[in-house]
């Protein structure tokens, strides 16, 4: 059996670590209520499902939802951009439009958060804690960014949770995982995030997973 068949073998945990770190979260019941929920688009409904889960729960009264339609996405029929998507589930689950503000330009992390806050500007919105709220890997991404773009604005991040360690062990999300270290310091050296650090133990667990990556056939 490969290492990734194994629950308990050292690969998964070792990806559970930096999964952790990567997915820079507060549990919901230590959130204190916030100005809104700033959603960073994506295709899977899980996102959106989660921080519907935090307006029903009255973390915010406000949901931005930000996203268009970026090079890797893939969204049901009729949906122009990830926001729209996603505020079509809000929609479906009885979230008032007066609820929502929509961002439908981003492509990418940066113009999700500039965009994000511009779109609340234009609506008189104004933003002064926010709950942060993507895929669990590109969390504390999300996070680093406001801080930096926007220091003067509060931010927790809170992940979903319905997410599987099997789920990340494909080659291509894999990657995509382990390519977050080396985005953190050509982000923060263009001035887009805040300087990540990362700790020891995390880095040799992406080193393990690297070399896996490299070794393994799937």
């Amino acid at each position: 059996m490969n290492e990734n068949g194994n629950e308990n073998s050292p690969i998964r945990n070792h990806l559970k670590k930096v999964l952790v770190f990567l997915a820079e979260t507060v549990s919901e019941e230590l959130l204190s209520p916030a100005t809104a929920i700033f959603v960073f688009g994506h295709n899977d409904p899980r996102v959106a499902r989660h921080a519907i889960k935090l307006w029903e729960a009255d973390k915010a009264d406000q949901i931005i939802f930000t996203g268009g339609n970026g090079p890797r996405t893939k969204l049901p029929c009729g949906f122009a951009g990830e926001s729209e998507y996603y505020a079509d589930l809000a929609r479906i689950r009885g979230i008032p439009d007066e609820a929502v503000i929509l961002e439908n330009g981003s492509t990418n992390t940066l113009e999700n958060v500039l965009l994000g806050v511009r779109a609340s500007e234009i609506s008189n919105f104004a933003l002064h804690h926010l709950i942060l709220v993507a895929m669990p890997p590109l969390l504390r991404r999300a996070c680093s960014t406001f801080r930096k773009q926007f220091p003067k604005i509060k931010v927790v991040g809170s992940a979903p949770s319905d997410f599987s360690l099997d789920e990340f062990l494909t080659p291509s999300r894999l990657g995509r995982i382990l390519g977050e270290f080396e985005r953190f310091p050509i982000y923060a050296a263009q001035g887009d995030i805040e300087p990540v650090e990362i700790p020891p133990d995390v880095l040799v667990s992406v080193n393990v997973l690297r070399s896996f990556l490299n070794q393994v056939s799937f």
